[in-house]
């Protein structure tokens, strides 16, 4: 096997910055801004003025948004008057649901509709106001753990988008229970970067809400080390702690439990992405597409209970749970990319979900904002990010005019809206292969390039160019797409950093991450620096709670100060003297100046390693 250089620190300097010396280490001329630093004064101007114009969009957004649910869109805020029924009935008759009757949602469901309705539930408007105000809060919550978690340019430019996906989304965004494990999986999202047991008490706690985010679980528990401690025992003591609240207030196993059963037996429902080719072939046949569900006050697709449709229902029954093996396989082959392949994980999950269920109703499409918002708020807006959030926005403009703009017309098979419901469903479908794709091109281990590396950046545009040049044969595009998107093999790598060598590295690159936070020590680099280092480079489960690591098992060890002075004073004699063989330490700690390039994560300020052969 051969030797590889292990990987140092690139830290962006000026063309004024000097080497570090051991006899006075100098920090980088222009050093990056960290959380409490003194800025300069066009720096606060800039941030406060910044920071004041998203706060007066959010408070806008959601004063619009509470308005269109009051109005024309009232249509689109139906759910909020049956939660307001269920609170009325627990509090006058002491009848809830899940304690003393079935209930189509999970135990923990219960909590919002009873935090809304603590005022009076007998009150619709009361009730309403109460919903907006609940779900204000939690958006303001995740919004402010955004700010305080990511740097805050990238933090302001995700929350604009959040604030711009609502509005394109409409009155369905805000008053379902979707509007609730929203704001809970950013959090979670936003969370598992530093704290993995955190991630997974507020996913399982969303999942007990709504089964949805309890699908993100099984991607964490792929990724993060240490699985047990850190995913497993979280996720089963936030669920203990639920059935047993809901037992022990009168609930019985089978009402708590009635969540998994009580839509096993329905039908197609005319917005699911299944139900498209039935939609479509009875428009064009010129019959009615749908009929009324009155048990759960839904439009099914006619016919749903028997012949095809009815096969295709319960085979969706078993696509979703194996859809989200799928991604967990996916991400445990793609785990060495951390923090970016759960983002990429999340978002094909949720996207799989809404391609997958036979439900599909409008207010789905709000699972998909968070792991966008969180890719927005840690990773550089680059062409990937922006064109999903783009795509996203428009399925959220086009799934408003579904319903609850025009859903009438849908139903009478108007041919716009048609088309309408048709590129929507589409889209979805492009969302969760672009997802899955990339999440499979993970897992593959390729570098984008680099210094030591035969990769090649832009691949698919090398394909065209090279098949302009003459120089790719059609035989041999196809062999090329086969061997590397459908059967990718360890041993074909040409990185030398397969998925096999991974578990074999890990010992040694705990060592080298040491050493790394050591260069940047020495460079000059404030203990902020050092932690977004290792949180950035280290993924999931490993550099877990660096802001607190004296009280936190999972944190790097501390570096010595004579370590650093040793270190320096080596890096001096070589630089002093070419000719002198470097020690390993030395030349593991080296910073390398670069110009000023993003790394392939998105990260501004720093790379990811690249394991190169030696020269």
């Amino acid at each position: 096997m051969r030797a590889e250089h292990p990987p140092a620190i690139h830290h962006r300097q000026s063309a004024e910055s000097r080497p570090v010396t051991a006899s006075a280490p100098t920090a980088p001329a222009i050093a990056p801004a960290q959380p409490g630093a003194v800025l300069p004064r066009d720096h606060h101007t800039r941030d406060i003025v910044v920071g004041i114009i998203v706060l007066i969009a959010f408070i806008a957004v959601h004063l619009y948004l509470y308005k269109i649910c009051t109005g024309y869109q009232r249509v689109g805020a139906s759910d909020v008057t049956l939660y307001q029924y269920w609170a009325w009935r627990g509090k006058a008759l002491g009848e809830w649901p899940v304690i003393n009757t079935n209930w189509v949602y999970p135990a923990a469901a219960l909590i919002p509709v009873w935090l809304a309705g603590v005022v009076t539930p007998a009150n619709g408007a009361v009730y309403m106001g109460c919903w907006f105000v609940l779900v204000t809060l939690l958006d303001a919550l995740a919004c402010l753990v955004l700010l305080a978690s990511a740097p805050a340019r990238r933090a302001y430019v995700a929350i604009g988008f959040w604030l711009l996906f609502l509005v394109a989304l409409g009155s369905t965004g805000v008053t379902r229970l979707d509007s609730i494990i929203a704001p809970i999986t950013v959090m979670a999202l936003v969370a598992a970067i530093r704290h993995t047991r955190l991630a997974s008490v507020l996913l399982t706690l969303g999942a007990w809400i709504k089964v949805v985010p309890g699908a993100i679980v099984i991607s964490l528990f792929a990724l993060a080390r240490k699985r047990f401690y850190t995913v497993i025992l979280p996720c089963f003591i936030v669920s203990a702690v639920t059935v047993g609240l809901a037992w022990l207030l009168g609930g019985t196993l089978g009402n708590i439990m009635s969540f998994f059963t009580s839509q096993s037996d329905r039908g197609l429902q005319i917005e699911a992405v299944a139900s498209t080719p039935f939609v479509l072939a009875k428009a064009i046949a010129g019959q009615q597409t749908w009929s009324y569900n009155t048990d759960l006050g839904c439009v099914e697709v006619a016919g749903a209970h028997t012949g095809a449709p009815l096969v295709v229902a319960h085979l969706l029954n078993y696509v979703l749970i194996l859809l989200a093996l799928l991604i967990g396989w996916l991400a445990f082959r793609a785990r060495h990319r951390g923090y970016t392949a759960l983002l990429i994980a999340a978002l094909a999950t949720m996207s799989g979900m809404i391609v997958t269920d036979k439900v599909g109703s409008p207010q789905y499409m709000a699972w998909l904002a968070p792991p966008v918002v969180a890719a927005l708020a840690w990773r550089k807006l680059n062409r990937r990010w922006a064109g999903t959030a783009g795509l996203l926005l428009a399925i959220a403009v086009l799934t408003q005019l579904i319903y609850p703009l025009y859903y009438n017309p849908l139903l009478e098979n108007h041919w716009p809206m048609l088309l309408v419901y048709t590129a929507r469903n589409l889209a979805v479908v492009v969302l969760f292969v672009l997802a899955v794709f990339y999440l499979w091109r993970l897992g593959n281990g390729r570098p984008r390039g680099g210094a030591g590396t035969d990769a090649r950046p832009g691949r698919w545009r090398g394909f065209v160019a090279s098949w302009r040049a003459g120089e790719l044969t059609a035989a041999g595009l196809v062999q090329q797409l086969a061997r590397d998107v459908f059967v990718p093999s360890y041993e074909a790598r040409d990185d030398g950093v397969g998925v096999r060598e991974a578990d074999a590295r890990e010992a040694r690159e705990a060592e080298e991450l040491r050493q790394r936070v050591l260069a940047g020590e020495a460079a000059g680099l404030s203990g902020a620096d050092v932690a977004v280092l290792q949180g950035l480079h280290g993924g999931l489960g490993v550099e877990i709670g660096f802001v607190d690591g004296a009280s936190d098992p999972y944190a790097c060890p501390p570096v010595p100060a004579a370590t650093t002075a040793t270190t320096a004073t080596a890096e001096a004699a070589q630089e002093s003297d070419p000719d002198r063989p470097a020690p390993a330490a030395a030349t593991a700690t080296t910073a390398t100046e670069i110009p000023p390039a993003a790394d392939e994560s998105g990260d501004e300020r720093w790379t990811q390693p690249r394991y190169t052969e030696p020269e």
